[in-house]
């Protein structure tokens, strides 16, 4: 009997934590951050976080966890539908706040759409809510999901170097300030900054970034559209110009064949270098 108790307590503190760690205010969060930091110059990117994290993410932040230690809800998460009668209308009015304040500074098209969404979905559940309770986990999970790929997304599987910093490839779109498009960029791992990147006209990128070693070196690889793959130096990805590349490859499919999406792979060659390998598959 004990031991069940123990082993339902354990599935308890689990849940609890998977709660936590995919809450709406945690997922929208880490997707802003890393769409700003993709999109924005750095000066930007900084003014516009803090923006949000003024008018935005501290707020709903302090309601829900305010109201839960002075007992207006049971739990951070208002998972009771009778509470979220109380909780709607102040998320709405913190989110309206923020949509009008980047309509006053102004803030980049992205960022107000995004805003802007964010306050639709908030008004749509708290009409929802009269009849049914909708998870709001598993909405914004989901719009976080679409605003990553749809906003300059990200292809494939990213990297870390050996220092850690996050390597991802960025495929097309429109952006704004300095922000980046078809290129490889190298993330701090602690801020999300932009560190270094690489960009070159016509380049458009369809694998996620591998990491590969010669000669103790440190090497990104990752293939393009036209199916030829690119190598670029991990400590200064694309020169002082950030288009200069180690190495292109010459196209490596045949005319109408194309690369697979899945990041490339590697192998050991000797015991001081690995190889690249390219998945491809024909069009029809």
């Amino acid at each position: 009997m004990n031991r069940d108790k123990i082993e339902f307590k354990r599935t308890v503190v689990f849940a609890r934590w998977v709660s936590r760690i995919g809450h709406p205010l945690v997922f929208i969060s880490l997707s802003v951050g890393i769409i700003i930091a993709l999109r924005l110059a750095n000066r930007a990117g900084v003014a516009l976080s803090l923006t949000l994290l003024a008018t935005v993410i501290l707020p709903m932040a302090l309601l829900l966890f305010r109201g839960f230690q002075s007992g207006r809800w049971s739990d951070p998460d208002v998972s009771i539908r009778a509470e979220r009668v109380r909780f709607y209308p102040r998320a709405i009015s913190i989110s309206a706040v923020a949509v009008i304040v980047l309509l006053l500074l102004p803030a980049p098209a992205f960022a107000l759409r995004g805003a802007t969404m964010t306050l639709f979905l908030l008004i749509m559940a708290a009409l929802i809510n009269f009849r049914i309770k909708l998870s709001l986990h598993a909405l914004f999970a989901f719009y976080s999901a679409v605003i990553l790929f749809v906003v300059n997304p990200v292809v494939g599987a990213v990297a870390f170097t050996s220092d850690n910093t996050l390597i991802a490839s960025i495929g097309a779109g429109r952006t704004s300030g300095e922000g980046k498009a078809n290129a490889i960029v190298a993330l701090d791992p602690k801020t999300l900054t932009v560190k270094d990147w690489f960009t070159q006209p016509g380049t458009e990128f369809v694998t996620g970034p591998t990491i590969i070693s010669h000669n103790g070196k440190q090497i990104v690889a990752a293939a393009t559209k036209d199916g030829t793959v690119v190598l670029l130096d991990v400590t200064s990805l694309g020169g002082q110009n950030h288009s200069t590349p180690l190495f292109v490859s010459k196209p490596l499919v045949a005319r109408g064949g194309s690369v697979s999406a899945d990041a490339l792979a590697a192998w050991q060659q000797s015991a001081a270098s690995e190889a690249p390998a390219a998945p491809a598959g024909a069009t029809g």
